[in-house]
């Protein structure tokens, strides 16, 4: 049973499908390894990863002005330093998996995820996503201890980062600035598995990423073949899945289907 968190939004209807677009080369892992690729977070291509709305430095510089009571501006800097360098370090040790959320495909997702003429989405829902991914991982050896990461679920809040007043919600959770993303992805409508492992704070040696074993054969309710694919790369993807095992549904892309006139 996945623990309740305040800052994944959880509140998606089971049913509501979701995708995830690959390219050919990591379509073909997830088939070698049966398994969900995290990605390090500071790897995901968005330099906003893990950050905070300008509001947070507006708010620092406000109170550096106007030290509160009982504390100077020199204390104020070492705190704000402090806890810069904390928020820094989360990205490289913060582990994401990626989905889009809708009924029906998106073309944006395909130029921006596709993998071009050669790449596939599968298709699956909300709900078989929670129960597949586990709530915990073993995590790394951490002060002589093997701990146990949670893996929390949700959907992502997108933020106006340039703002000076609206703030990441919940702000001071470590989580929060990974379940925000600025305006420009909104399209993405995005859902995120995530975790934490506290033993990669602070090195530079932390996994580029991890792989989390699933049910392949649960997740994948069908696959779809990118609209840009040439005819002959169905046949392709459908011999890969049967010399794997599976007998996924391939379908092409309804977005390629000829127009009426």
């Amino acid at each position: 049973m996945r623990d309740k968190h305040p800052v994944f939004d959880d509140n998606i209807d089971p049913n509501t499908t979701i995708w995830r677009y690959f390219d050919f080369p990591k379509f073909t892992s997830l088939l070698i390894d049966q398994a969900l690729y995290f990605s390090r977070a500071n790897l995901l291509g968005d330099p906003l990863e893990g950050s905070f709305t300008r509001a947070r430095e507006a708010e620092r510089q406000s109170l550096l002005k106007n030290p509160p009571d009982g504390q100077t501006r020199d204390q104020l800097k070492k705190i704000f330093q402090h806890n810069a360098r904390i928020s820094a370090s989360m990205p490289n040790s913060t582990y994401i998996n990626c989905w889009h959320l809708g009924d029906h495909e998106s073309m944006a997702m395909w130029g921006g995820y596709g993998g071009g003429p050669y790449g596939i989405a599968i298709r699956s829902t909300f709900r078989i996503l929670d129960e597949i991914i586990p709530s915990q991982i073993k995590g790394a050896n951490f002060e002589g201890t093997h701990v146990e990461d949670p893996i929390y679920i949700g959907r992502v809040k997108y933020v106006d980062y340039s703002s000076e007043i609206e703030k990441i919600p919940d702000e001071f959770n470590c989580f929060a600035p990974f379940m925000c993303k600025a305006l420009a992805y909104k399209h993405e409508t995005e859902v995120r598995a995530v975790f934490n492992s506290p033993s990669y704070m602070f090195k530079n040696d932390s996994p580029r990423g991890l792989f989390i074993d699933v049910d392949i054969k649960t997740l994948v309710q069908s696959i779809v073949i990118s609209p840009l694919a040439p005819e002959w790369f169905k046949s392709v993807i459908e011999n890969m899945c049967t010399k794997f095992g599976f007998s996924f549904q391939v379908e092409q892309s309804n977005i390629s289907t000829l127009p009426i006139y």
